[in-house]
């Protein structure tokens, strides 16, 4: 597990592997971003004042971004990706156990449906580029972009 977490690590993509992580970020942002707000995930009137956002931004690169793209993506066998992709789904509902107030959006089937695509999204990068960082970046984006704009007032 150490060797694929160095390995993944230090592989730096090229061209076509960050071409890859924008064209992933543009389907996501192009069924989450109308979704989101249908469904109330995003939104304006919830948003954080910009020193707060920048905070919640800057600590998202690490935790949820980083830590789960290791968990779920780099440190599972190839063989086990399917049983990951299902676990990341599955950590978000039993986070309502811990997380006070969380409960409304982890037990949301579409916030539930949008962490399965985006979990997909993120194996699909680190299976074709081997590397970390296409997948903790795509992750970073997203959770950029909700947690200012109403996922951190959702979570309480």
């Amino acid at each position: 597990m150490r060797s694929r977490l160095v390995r993944a690590a230090r592989t730096w993509p090229g061209v076509r592997g960050w071409g890859e992580t924008l064209l992933a970020l543009a389907v996501f942002a192009a069924l989450a971003l109308p979704l989101g707000r249908w469904g109330g995930l995003l939104e304006a009137s919830a948003a954080l004042p910009p020193g707060a956002a920048l905070r919640v931004v800057l600590r998202a690169f690490f935790v949820p971004s980083a830590l789960e793209e290791i968990l779920f993506r780099v440190l599972p066998p190839p063989r086990w990706a399917l049983p990951a992709l299902g676990a990341y789904v599955l950590t978000h509902p039993l986070n309502a156990l811990f997380v006070r107030g969380a409960r409304d959006v982890f037990l949301n089937p579409l916030f539930l449906l949008l962490t399965l695509l985006l979990g997909a999204l993120c194996s699909l990068l680190y299976r074709r580029t081997g590397s970390l960082w296409p997948p903790v970046v795509l992750h970073w984006a997203v959770v950029s972009v909700w947690l200012p704009w109403g996922g951190a007032a959702a979570l309480g």
